[in-house]
């Protein structure tokens, strides 16, 4: 899965706007407009098409921790994966949304997404 993929998801649960978006990614420490956002949230194969590379995605991960769960500062700040997959993705999820691993499952369960409690 792309991280355009993945940050259009999240868009879509958040029920986010680009401008909301900008301000996450700010929050992560990386500054984008919002025609930039634009650009990442457009399909494969939209004309104008753009990768978001995967800093980007970490980075709106983090300042998503942030934005649900406030910054403590007296913390270390997040730093920025320069690889992510779907393993990391679900725990910045998971931390963002304070949720459990039963509620994981839960959740995959509801969708029909067989797993088992070690995977």
């Amino acid at each position: 899965m792309l991280s355009n993929d993945i940050l259009r998801s999240v868009r879509y649960i958040l029920k986010a706007n680009n401008n909301d978006l900008v301000r996450i990614l700010a929050l992560g420490n990386v500054e984008a407009t919002a025609e930039q956002i634009a650009v990442w949230l457009r399909k494969e194969d939209e004309e104008g098409f753009q990768r978001c590379p995967d800093i980007v995605l970490s980075s709106f991960l983090n300042g998503l921790i942030y934005e649900k769960r406030g910054k403590d500062e007296s913390a270390p700040a997040l730093e920025p994966e320069r690889r992510i997959n779907n393993n990391i993705v679900l725990k910045k999820l998971r931390i963002a949304f304070s949720l459990k691993t039963d509620d994981i499952l839960a959740i995959l369960t509801e969708q029909q997404f067989r797993v088992s409690m070690p995977e």
